[in-house]
């Protein structure tokens, strides 16, 4: 972990910590620490499906550092899920059938390997999506009530807003890595459409995000303030929202995610 690692992280984590002082996000920060373990469980499901993201898909070098990073927290969250399930057994009833049947897709897929051209690359991929359902239904045996899902929204409102701001703070410290210029490769675009060529788009560094990425995360973002701001029946200030929507407006324009934006608008 180099110096640069140390800076964007804790620098990222200072101000997700004092933004705390803004009314919905001290709300988020207590939801976080009023169940820290399912908490911690869904933040390590986000950083298993981001690390590695603004990897060039032509990369073939097979275990780097951050794919073996990777892999590690992939099986943690797995291990974690099936302890957590071990616990709560209703925790497969309350996941309902969608989970089942993708649990027994993912399984399907890996038993795949043994025909696939590519055996290892599939078994793995396939394991990928099976961490991913173990932990869905993990975090279920957490909901049972319309408090528990607000529970579960503000803990992924306050992930976000750290990856908003890790982009950010990314940008800051080192903005050799975080800009990209959109450059014409062959005759395509290596980025998001003709016309953007020559642009330069912002990029996560820590983690390693790409740009559609991080305006994906902004626009996620950007809806769990814009909904609150928006809603009349919300009583008290709404200052605190607001400053969320911001941060999320800049991160989807830095990235020039247009269909994140739209996207984002047309959902709210």
């Amino acid at each position: 972990m180099n110096v640069t690692t140390i800076v964007i992280i804790g620098a990222t984590a200072a101000g997700t910590a004092l933004l705390g002082v803004f009314p919905a996000i001290r709300g988020w920060w207590r939801a976080w620490n009023s169940r820290m373990t399912p908490a911690l469980l869904l933040m390590a499901i986000f950083t298993a499906t981001f690390l590695g993201g603004a990897r060039n898909a032509t990369d073939t070098a097979l275990l780097d550092p951050i794919r073996i990073v990777r892999i590690v927290v992939v099986c943690i969250v797995a291990l974690w899920s099936l302890l957590l399930i071990m616990q709560r057994p209703n925790s497969w009833r309350i996941a309902g059938p969608g989970a089942h049947w993708m649990a027994a897709y993912a399984l399907l897929a890996m038993m795949s390997a043994v025909y696939s051209v590519q055996p290892l690359l599939t078994l793995w991929k396939g394991f990928e999506v099976l961490a991913v359902v173990l932990s869905s239904i993990a975090l279920a045996g957490y909901l049972r009530s319309s408090t528990d899902l607000q529970w579960l929204m503000d803990i992924t409102s306050l992930i976000l807003l750290f990856l908003c701001l890790s982009v950010l703070v990314g940008l800051a410290v080192d903005p050799h890595e975080a800009l990209k210029i959109l450059t014409l490769v062959g005759s395509g675009l290596q980025g998001t459409g003709g016309s953007d060529a020559g642009r330069f788009v912002v990029r996560g560094v820590i983690p390693a995000l790409n740009p559609s990425a991080v305006g994906g995360i902004g626009a996620l973002l950007l809806v769990s303030g814009l909904v609150p701001a928006l809603n009349r029946s919300r009583r008290g200030p709404k200052t605190s929202y607001w400053i969320v929507v911001c941060i999320g407006i800049v991160t989807v324009l830095l990235s020039h995610a247009r269909t994140a934006f739209i996207s984002a608008v047309l959902v709210v």
